[in-house]
């Protein structure tokens, strides 16, 4: 896969964070997270968790990064096997609930998993180009 392999899930997420906030950072955790959400959805949703840990409730900015990062890729490769998670996630952390409201749904999203979610969430009425510029 990749150079992340032999890293741990907190190594992973404190490195996006760094990323995410230094547009001159290396984008590897980036990378990684991405990678991971196709390829290891299981570790990937471990190391989202971790990050949004880490994250303050007040960092707005932050947790739609995460919202319209991993977890929209998670939701939108693996929503049937996810969202039970997501929504006991959404129920009991308010970070999380932030951030997935976040989350853009496509084409590709089955409509009665995207029903679930936005019944927990409140998903933001923004224009997905305007979120997605400012995404990294």
């Amino acid at each position: 896969m990749g150079d992340w392999d032999g890293l741990s899930d907190e190594v992973i997420a404190e490195q996006w964070l760094i990323e995410s906030q230094d547009k001159k950072a290396p984008r590897g955790a980036i990378f990684a997270v991405i990678d991971l959400s196709y390829h290891d959805p299981e570790r990937c949703w471990a190391i989202t968790l971790a990050i949004l840990e880490r994250i303050n409730e007040d960092d707005g900015l932050l947790l739609a990064n995460v919202g319209a990062g991993p977890l929209e890729d998670l939701l939108h490769r693996f929503g049937p096997a996810f969202i039970e998670r997501f929504i006991v996630q959404a129920r009991r952390d308010r970070r999380f609930r932030e951030a997935a409201s976040c989350i853009w749904p496509s084409s590709s999203m089955d409509k009665g998993i995207w029903e679930r979610l936005r019944v927990i969430v409140q998903p933001r009425e923004e224009e997905p180009k305007k979120r997605r510029a400012s995404r990294w």
